[in-house]
C-alpha cells in the first residue's frame, strides 16, 4: 500500500472577477464524494445539487442511479486513484443548473506532515455566489440589487437571501474549516474517514 501524500488544491471559480478562491490541503486517499463535500463546503454551498470531477478526459460523478458509458462512478475512486504524475488541474462543477465551474491547481506538498489534521483550508479570498442565485448573470444581478437600497427589488432580494447584506469580499478560514472539518457535513459512509483524517 502506497504512503499517503498531501496535496494542495487551489480552487477558483472560473470566469469571474474579482477572483473567488480557496486553498485546501487534503490527503490523497480522500474518496471523491468526500472531496466534493470539501470543495462545495469551502465555497459555502450546501451540497443540495449534483457535482462532478473532470481530469485527463474522464468524468467522475455519482451515476449509480443513471449509469452512462462515458461516466465513471466516483464512489469507487479516491484522489490518489485519478491523479497521474503530470496532473496539474482538476476541474469541478457544482450545480448543473447554475453550472458553477471551478478549477483546482494540484500541487504535491511533500514537506507537510501526513499525520496532521486534514482536510484544512489555509487561505482564500472573496465570498462565493449564494445557492440558486441564477448562475453568473444571476450573481451579477444579485450583487447589484443587494448593494442598491433604492432598487425596486432590494427588499424582495433580501427576503430571498434571508439577510439584509451580502459582503462579496467576506472570507474566513476559521468559518470554512468549521464546515469542512465537521464529519456531520459528510455522507454517513465518509464520516469515519473524516474523523480518522482529522484524528478526532
Amino acid at each position: 500500500m502506497s504512503k499517503v501524500k498531501i496535496y494542495s488544491l487551489t480552487l477558483a471559480l472560473d470566469d469571474w472577477q474579482p477572483r473567488i478562491w480557496r486553498r485546501i490541503w487534503v490527503r490523497d486517499d480522500i474518496p471523491l464524494p468526500a472531496l466534493s463535500t470539501v470543495l462545495y463546503q469551502s465555497m459555502g454551498w450546501c451540497g443540495c445539487h449534483m457535482s462532478e470531477f473532470r481530469l485527463n478526459g474522464k468524468t467522475y460523478i455519482d451515476c449509480r442511479e443513471d449509469p452512462m458509458d462515458n461516466w465513471l462512478e466516483w464512489t469507487e475512486y479516491t484522489l490518489q486513484d485519478i491523479l497521474t504524475p503530470t496532473s496539474k488541474y482538476l476541474h469541478y462543477t457544482y450545480d448543473f443548473g447554475d453550472c458553477w465551474n471551478l478549477t483546482a491547481k494540484i500541487e504535491h506538498e511533500p514537506k507537510l506532515d501526513t499525520d496532521a489534521p486534514y482536510p484544512v483550508c489555509v487561505n482564500g479570498k472573496n465570498a462565493a455566489p449564494p445557492e440558486d442565485v441564477g448562475s453568473y448573470t444571476g450573481f451579477e444581478r444579485f450583487i447589484k440589487v443587494m448593494n442598491d437600497p433604492k432598487h425596486k427589488e432590494n427588499k424582495e432580494m433580501k427576503e430571498w437571501y434571508h439577510d439584509d447584506t451580502f459582503d462579496s469580499k467576506h472570507f474566513s478560514v476559521d468559518e470554512t474549516n468549521d464546515f469542512i472539518q465537521d464529519p456531520e457535513e459528510y455522507e454517513p459512509q465518509y464520516q469515519e474517514y473524516i474523523k480518522q483524517s482529522l484524528r478526532t
